[in-house]
């Protein structure tokens, strides 16, 4: 998953899709624990990219399964209701124009947002816009004064 978002900020945009996506299927082999052994799911990362590049159709399958509402996709291995995939399919939503989608999830976002101990206004900070001067970390500054 590193190397895949070191290659996204050299600008080696597919290899370091390729690495990510090889990053996926290594997590999906990870056995099942509660809780999981591993961090930041790397569907995060990967569809906050594909968003940020418009591919916004990949990133929308993303968030279905990371949130485990991809038919096919083991729920147990699903992060039910986070505040991170929730804002990346919503904004999938958004941008497809499909609003009934759109609303269906916009409760379950907006309860998850309200819990988040940081603002969330991108699905992942790994997107060049979550650092840009005036994006979503922006507040890390102001708060360091």
């Amino acid at each position: 998953m590193l190397v895949g978002e070191l290659e996204y900020r050299k600008g080696n945009i597919e290899m370091a899709f390729h690495f990510l996506r090889e990053a996926i299927v290594r997590e999906d082999a990870l056995a099942y624990s509660d809780p999981p052994p591993w961090m930041q799911p790397v569907r995060h990362a990967l569809g906050g990219l594909l968003l940020e590049q418009g591919r916004v159709e990949e990133a929308e399958t993303l968030f279905k399964q990371d949130l485990g509402f991809a038919q096919g996709y083991p729920r147990r291995k699903a992060k039910l209701n986070n505040v991170w995939g929730l804002h990346g399919l919503l904004e999938c939503f958004t941008r497809l124009g499909k609003s009934q989608e759109a609303s269906f999830i916009q409760p379950a976002h907006d309860i998850a947002l309200a819990s988040a101990d940081v603002p969330v206004n991108v699905s992942c900070f790994c997107r060049t816009s979550a650092v840009a001067k005036d994006g979503c970390c922006s507040w890390i500054d102001h708060a360091r004064g």
